[in-house]
């Protein structure tokens, strides 16, 4: 019998721009741009082309004003990933496992950009005061 393979957990299906499917890396090596300033949620210009922030990296959006996608910066052939925004700050790529997050504070933070600061402990006074557990917060993503 085979044994598993780690990295196989790793990887999620994504179509290339040209229709095939191929596997990727959950965590998107190479599609963040180095120094960026960007607050999470925060879309601005760099270098011509507009950039948004999702979890501590700033990602190249694509040119599609209908579905928003993140593209690599210098391989145009690599697959766009989509993007989800809540419109409440709360954004995070279509290959992220909200599921698999073992944090608390990251799962409030996750959901807007003005939550970011709370700290873990009052996101779970929280959750006790108004009867919520990790896993309903976990469906809200």
């Amino acid at each position: 019998m085979l044994a598993r393979e780690g990295v196989i957990d790793e990887l999620a299906p994504v179509l290339t721009p040209a229709g095939e499917q191929r596997l990727a890396r959950v965590d998107l090596p190479g599609y963040a741009v180095p120094d960026s300033d960007l607050m999470a949620g925060q879309r601005r210009l760099l270098n011509g082309r507009l950039h948004v922030a999702v979890e501590g990296s700033a990602y190249r959006l694509g040119p599609s004003e209908y579905r928003a996608t993140i593209e690599h910066p210098q391989r145009v052939q690599a697959p766009a990933v989509s993007l989800e925004d809540n419109e409440a700050g709360g954004m995070r790529h279509a290959l992220e496992r909200p599921q698999e997050w073992s944090d608390v504070g990251m799962l409030v933070a996750r959901l807007g950009s003005n939550l970011s600061s709370v700290s873990p402990a009052a996101v779970r006074a929280l959750l006790r005061s108004v009867g919520l557990d990790e896993a309903a917060l976990r469906r809200l993503h």
